[in-house]
């Protein structure tokens, strides 16, 4: 009974599939037909010719175009006039009074600063920061003038809020990462002091407010190597404190403008040396302006910062305690040699080639505050004596330890020390006793160092034209 109804089941799919196989012949010769018919109807028509495909045109880029440096920086120029034109403008016509003009400036340049931040929660790129400082500079205007013209504000109550605004825009810039946000705050930062003075000698009170700020920009350069903006700053501590000296320096005390010069070059020295070299190695997005020159920046800054330092502590000790100025740029090259020491501790914070431009530059440094150091000690033969001790030192050891730079700075030295020798300690006094006076001595004394460096230096490998440079003031001598 089941073989029955498997048999009649099978016959039924056999049908089935006979069917559905005349089913796709007839399918497949109806599409034969059509194909010699559609190319005979082709045949008459003429040929279109073939559109070349264009590329589609790609979308201006509106903020590249309206928001580019020049036309930023344009833009921002612009706001500013105008708001200045608006403010004049209302002063002559005296629409509204003093109180009135002023809260109408904040008002705008607050409403800039609110534009400025919907353009950046927008990820514009450029806009944000011309928007954002011209919304700063216009509350910062009105803030002084609120003081300068109309007494609205006391003097504390107007530092206080140009502090405080200018803290808040140094917070925000490091916020939406924004380094030059953080120029225009700090443009801000410096001048609030500087016109807010009534000529009084409140040098505590400057070099505090400048710590603060310096304080500042460190705290924020542990987190984003901006280096530019330290660039500003450093230029801003020398010109106030120049400013400063040249008349209030013999009025002031000695304490808190020589801490202030301490502070602000160890902060910047300990940010580069410990911060800089690593943040740089992480590649990211700082912010910062033109961040594709930071190896060009960043070895200036090392000298810029040092010799601002040795300028302004030899100005401070020279007016106040003038047989110590020596001894300060002694100190200052102690401190160079000791960021040698660290860096050399620290060399995983560095490429290899900054840590040989770190030690390069600080070992220039320390050869010149030294050099400098004896030139204003000594005088005389004793000078003549410091210098060649001085070169015969530096030639020795560069010989030892085989440093190129050293080879070619102790020549420099030598022929400086020979030369004071040659022509500046003649042989005055005819009475002296042959081969028994402090020149000879000194000839003596250079020929010994020169014979000990060509020693040292036969015996290793070196190249020709140091060799033949010793030779050649080792015969001087003779």
């Amino acid at each position: 009974m089941d073989f029955k109804k498997i048999q009649k089941r099978l016959d039924e799919l056999e049908a089935e599939i006979v069917s559905l196989k005349k089913e796709i012949f007839t399918y497949s010769k109806n599409q034969t037909d059509l194909e010699p018919k559609e190319a005979a109807s082709t045949t008459f028509v003429s040929p279109s010719p073939t559109l070349e495909t264009l590329p589609k045109k790609r979308s201006p880029e509106w903020e590249l175009f309206l928001g580019g440096n020049f036309l930023g920086k344009l833009g921002l120029f612009s706001i500013l006039l105008a708001s200045v034109w608006f403010i004049k403008y209302a002063f002559d016509n005296r629409w509204v009074n003093e109180s009135g003009r002023i809260l109408i400036g904040l008002s705008i340049g607050f409403g800039v600063c609110i534009t400025g931040l919907q353009l950046a929660r927008k990820k514009f790129r450029i806009l944000p920061e011309s928007v954002l400082g011209a919304g700063f500079s216009i509350v910062y205007l009105s803030l002084f003038g609120g003081y300068y013209y109309y007494d609205l504000f006391s003097l504390s109550e107007t530092f206080l809020y140009l502090s405080l605004l200018s803290i808040f825009s140094s917070g925000l810039a490091y916020w939406i990462r924004k380094e030059i946000l953080y120029i225009f705050a700090l443009i801000g930062s410096i001048l609030s002091p500087v016109l807010i003075s009534q000529g009084e000698n409140s040098y505590q009170f400057l070099f505090g407010y400048l710590v603060f700020l310096n304080i500042l920009l460190f705290l924020i350069s542990r987190k984003i190597p901006w280096i530019v903006s330290s660039f500003f700053l450093l230029i801003a501590n020398f010109a106030l404190y120049h400013f400063w000296a040249i008349k209030n320096i013999n009025q002031s005390g000695f304490i808190v403008p020589f801490s202030f010069i301490n502070i602000t070059y160890l902060l910047f020295a300990y940010g580069k040396v410990f911060f800089f070299p690593k943040l740089l190695q992480k590649n990211e997005n700082s912010g910062g302006i033109f961040p594709q020159w930071n190896w060009i920046f960043y070895p200036i800054f090392l000298v810029l910062n040092s010799l601002s330092f040795g300028l302004m502590g030899y100005m401070q000790i020279e007016e106040t305690y003038p047989k110590l100025s020596s001894h300060f740029i002694l100190f200052g090259a102690i401190l160079f040699s000791l960021w040698i020491l660290i860096s050399r501790k620290k060399s995983d914070f560095f490429y290899p080639s900054q840590l040989e431009i770190f030690e390069m530059i600080h070992l220039y440094l320390l050869l010149g505050f030294t050099f400098a150091a004896l030139l204003n000690f000594s005088e005389g033969n004793w000078l003549t004596f410091a210098w060649i001790i001085f070169a015969g030192v530096i030639s020795l050891l560069s010989s030892k330890f085989e440093n190129t730079h050293l080879r070619y700075v102790s020549a420099g030295f030598w022929i400086l020390a020979l030369f004071k020798l040659y022509f500046f300690n003649p042989m005055d006094d005819v009475n002296r006793l042959f081969l028994l006076n402090e020149r000879f001595a000194l000839y003596v004394l250079s020929s010994l160092f020169l014979f000990g460096t060509y020693y040292i230096q036969k015996t290793k490998i070196l190249s020709g034209f140091i060799e033949d440079l010793f030779i050649w003031e080792f015969s001087l001598l003779f």
